[in-house]
C-alpha cells in the first residue's frame, strides 16, 4: 500500500509527476525533430510484423534503409547469442569473486568484455550469413553525425520527463516501503579517487555506452524487430537493459532506454543512440563529481529541501 506519510514523498511524486507530463507532450515534437535531423524512419526490406508504411511527406533516408534491412540472426542465434552474454557473465563473476576486493575500474572493464565477447559472438554468425557486420548492427558511418545530432536534439527535448522519472521513482520506491536503494556503481563512483577518474570516464562515457548500444539496440532489438512491432522490440530490448541496472534505477533507465531504441529506430544509426547513451552518462557523472548537490536534489535526498 502507498504510504504517503514518509517525508518529501508527495512533493516528489507532484514535482515528478509535472516533469513528466510536460516531458510526454514534447514526445511527438522530439520525434519529428529526430526524423528531421535524421533522414526519416528507415522502410525496411523485411517482413517484420513492426514494419508500417512510411507517413506522407516523410523523407526516408536510402541508406538507412539498407542498415535496417540488415538485421541477419535468425531466432536460434539469438538465443545462441544471448546464451553466450550469460555464460560470459557468470565466468567474469567467477574471476572477479576469486580475485575477492576488486577495484571498480576493473568491475567495470569486465561487464564491458563480457558485452564485447558477446558481440563477437554476434559478429562472428553475421559474417557466416555473409551480412556486412557493419550493416547488421546499424553502424555504417555514412550520415552518422547526422543522426547522432538528431538523437541528441530529441534527447535534449525529453530531459524534463527524464527528470521528472528521476524524482519520482524514487519516491514511490518509498512510498511503498523499498527505502531508497542506490546502484552500487553509482555509491562507488562517487567515492573514487580524483586520479581514477578520467580511466573511469572513458569506460563510463564512451566505450561502455558503445558496448552496450551495439548490444541492447543494435543486436538484441534489431533481432527482435525482424519479428515483432517495432514498438515491442523497444520495449522488450528496454526491459532487458533496465533489469540488469537493478530495482533502483529501473524506471529511469527503462524511460531513457525507450528514447535510445526509438532513436535508433528512426536513424538506423547506432550513432544516435550511442550519442545520446554517452551525453546521458556525461550528465550523471557531472552530477557525481561536478554538481553532487543537484544530483542530490534530483534523488530527493538533502534534507529541508523536500522534507522541510
Amino acid at each position: 500500500m502507498l504510504d504517503d506519510s514518509v517525508p518529501g514523498v508527495v512533493p516528489r511524486l507532484v514535482v515528478g509527476g509535472v516533469l513528466l507530463a510536460g516531458g510526454s507532450a514534447l514526445v511527438p515534437l522530439a520525434a519529428h525533430v529526430v526524423r528531421r535531423l535524421g533522414g526519416g524512419p528507415a522502410t525496411p526490406n523485411t517482413s517484420s510484423a513492426g514494419n508500417a508504411p512510411s507517413a506522407p511527406g516523410t523523407r526516408t533516408s536510402t541508406s538507412a534503409t539498407t542498415a535496417s534491412s540488415a538485421a541477419p540472426w535468425s531466432p536460434g542465434e539469438l538465443a545462441g547469442v544471448l546464451a553466450s552474454a550469460v555464460l560470459f557473465a557468470l565466468t567474469v563473476s567467477a574471476a572477479m569473486h576469486e580475485l575477492g576486493d576488486v577495484p571498480l575500474l576493473v568491475q567495470l572493464a569486465g561487464s564491458i568484455a563480457t558485452l564485447a565477447g558477446a558481440l563477437l559472438v554476434a559478429a562472428a554468425l553475421a559474417r557466416r550469413s555473409g551480412a556486412s557486420i557493419l550493416d547488421a548492427f546499424a553502424a555504417r558511418i555514412d550520415h552518422a553525425p547526422r543522426a547522432a545530432a538528431a538523437g541528441v536534439a530529441g534527447y535534449v527535448l525529453l530531459v524534463p520527463g527524464l527528470l521528472g522519472v528521476a524524482l519520482a521513482w524514487p519516491a514511490m520506491l518509498e512510498a511503498f516501503g523499498l527505502g531508497r536503494p542506490e546502484q552500487p556503481v553509482v555509491v562507488a563512483m562517487r567515492a573514487l579517487p580524483a586520479a581514477e577518474r578520467p580511466v573511469a570516464l572513458l569506460l563510463g562515457v564512451v566505450v561502455g555506452p558503445l558496448c552496450e548500444e551495439l548490444f541492447f539496440r543494435g543486436f538484441l532489438q534489431r533481432s527482435l524487430a525482424r519479428h515483432l512491432p517495432a514498438w515491442l522490440a523497444i520495449a522488450v530490448a528496454s526491459l532487458a537493459f533496465a533489469g540488469l541496472h537493478g530495482i533502483a534505477a529501473f524506471l529511469p533507465v527503462f524511460a531513457l532506454s525507450l528514447i535510445l531504441g526509438s532513436v535508433l529506430h528512426a536513424t538506423q544509426r547506432i550513432a544516435a543512440s550511442w550519442a545520446v547513451h554517452a551525453l546521458f552518462n556525461a550528465q550523471t557523472f557531472l552530477f557525481l563529481w561536478g554538481l553532487p548537490e543537484v544530483g542530490r536534489v534530483l534523488e530527493g535526498s538533502p534534507p529541508g529541501l523536500w522534507n522541510g
